[in-house]
């Protein structure tokens, strides 16, 4: 099971169960992302708007973004800003499926039919999601595999779950609140009345790690902040954020301390209950403001982490790390395939007897598409950017894709891009106090090790034996067979562009909570 920075003092390190590590690997072909031009992304207030009119909402305020009517996949697809679906001659059809198409990401025939399309009707309010609502049915101490991938089917809007009703950030009864807040501060500042005693920025982190993207790079980091903002608890400190947090490895100095929350592995019903159903008493919002006070910040990893800012009453912000979407399925498809990485985790038990895995890279993301992810399919469905940044609909439709692009536009997300992570981390701490390091919280020794996280990338990947690498670089020189990945992922290309045409804008507008 891979860990996270080494034993660098002061990086604690992850033995989580069945999160996946993601290994820093050269890229295959550069990015992909065409070169339309995109307005700068909206203000906070422009957002709400935007919400209120988009989905239905306009009569309740703030909170209406639910709408009691179905919305149509076309409707919802309105929810990606125009520009993003303008071309540089100023014509633009508002279809998130012609923006693939006009970035060259379409097969000529789809290999993954998503079906007609569906009523599309977003969930504002992440606690009362049927997918929060699975977590919320089973018992704290349920860390079972069933229970994390049933979690991950409804995510993905498979089996019995609804295919159609993706989480989306901006309307929901807190937002709503936070929202109103910044409407009525006079002059813009806003005084502890109206922010209930919090003060300014987020008290609450929540880092959605999509697999293969250098999250662990991120993740590594965050475990340095975790601890320099007293994020490290004990059982007998808080038993309930001990429990629902990734264990430290055993040899660590800060060992049996545990520091970031888990929305990774079973441990994630742990998370959700602690925080929100059953609510352990470090959670509730006086001991949370309190903490605030100290100085202490929570920090949340995993790659069911969106939703999770719903889920704990404090500001919250999320932050997440995209890439291009194919390299990102040929990493994936190495590193779990040809390397058989964390003791061939995720191999079918024909494989296992094989002594390899058999499949190309487009079979083995078709195989990924066709069931849950889970004991045997640790890969995932190919368009895992759009899943976990919109769960709860089929992430290859129009409907989850308007929710991803939503949420990654939305005042309390910032991203980063695997092509420049470093610009990123610097960003994020040019912006952020408490993304920066302090040397007198960790000491001279750890502040240096924590800065060469900073600056370089964590957990990198072995390199394949000779006959392994050549089967893989001639996978990538097949230029069909990268066209046929590239029909595997219209939807993430479509998110991904978006992403790259925003990227620089976002730092521009001023930082939000949810």
């Amino acid at each position: 099971m891979g860990t996270q920075g080494g034993t660098q003092e002061g990086i604690p390190e992850s033995t989580q169960g069945h999160a996946r590590e993601d290994a820093h690997e050269e890229s295959h072909g550069g990015t992909q992302g065409g070169s339309r031009r995109v307005a700068p992304l909206v203000s906070r207030q422009q957002q709400q708007q935007q919400n209120d009119r988009q989905f239905g909402g306009g009569e309740d305020g703030a909170g209406g973004m639910m709408a009691a009517s179905a919305r149509s996949t076309e409707d919802l697809t309105a929810s990606i800003p125009a520009a993003y679906l303008t071309s540089e001659s100023g014509e633009g059809d508002g279809s998130a499926m012609a923006v693939s198409a006009k970035m060259g990401f379409l097969p000529a025939a789809a290999a993954l039919d998503t079906g007609a399309a569906a009523a599309c009707r977003p969930v504002s309010d992440f606690s009362d999601s049927a997918c929060a609502q699975a977590l919320s049915l089973r018992a704290p101490s349920d860390h079972s595999q069933e229970v994390i991938e049933t979690y991950s089917a409804c995510t993905n809007g498979l089996g019995a779950f609804p295919k159609s009703q993706p989480y989306v950030i901006g309307g929901g009864k807190k937002q709503a609140a936070l929202a109103q807040a910044n409407v009525d501060a006079p002059g813009g500042v806003q005084t502890e009345a109206i922010t209930g005693g919090w003060g300014r920025g987020a008290f609450v982190y929540s880092f959605v790690h999509i697999p293969k993207t250098g999250g662990s790079t991120v993740a590594a980091r965050l475990n340095v902040l975790a601890r320099q903002s007293g994020g490290c608890v004990t059982a007998e400190d808080e038993p309930g954020r001990f429990n629902a947090s990734y264990p430290v490895d055993k040899n660590h100095s800060l060992f049996p301390a545990r520091c970031v929350m888990d929305a990774s592995t079973g441990t994630f019903v742990a998370a959700a209950h602690a925080l929100h159903f059953t609510q352990a008493p470090e959670f509730t919002r006086e001991h949370m403001r309190g903490a605030q006070a100290d100085g202490q910040r929570l920090w949340i990893k995993g790659m069911f982490a969106m939703g999770s800012c719903d889920l704990v009453d404090a500001p919250c912000v999320y932050v997440t790390v995209l890439r291009d979407p194919v390299e990102r399925l040929l990493s994936h498809y190495k590193y779990i395939c040809l390397q058989g990485a964390e003791n061939r985790e995720g191999w079918l038990p024909e494989w296992h007897r094989l002594g390899s895995c058999p499949m190309d890279p487009y079979e083995f993301w078709v195989a990924g598409a066709s069931e849950p992810w889970g004991e045997f399919n640790k890969q995932g469905h190919p368009e895992q950017m759009v899943a976990q940044l919109a769960p709860g609909a089929d992430p290859g439709s129009e409907c989850a894709l308007a929710a991803a692009t939503h949420n990654l536009a939305a005042p309390c997300t910032r991203y980063l891009l695997m092509e420049d992570l470093a610009h990123g981390m610097q960003r994020l701490m040019e912006a952020n106090d408490d993304f920066r390091l302090r040397v007198k919280d960790l000491g001279k020794r750890a502040s240096k090790a924590a800065m060469a996280v900073g600056l370089g990338h964590v957990n990198a990947a072995e390199p394949l034996p000779p006959l392994l690498q050549a089967r893989f670089d001639a996978y990538v020189g097949d230029g069909a067979l990268m066209e046929r990945l590239r029909g595997l992922v219209p939807r993430s290309a479509a998110l991904y562009a978006v992403a790259r045409e925003g990227y620089h804008t976002q730092w521009e507008r001023p930082a939000g909570t949810c």
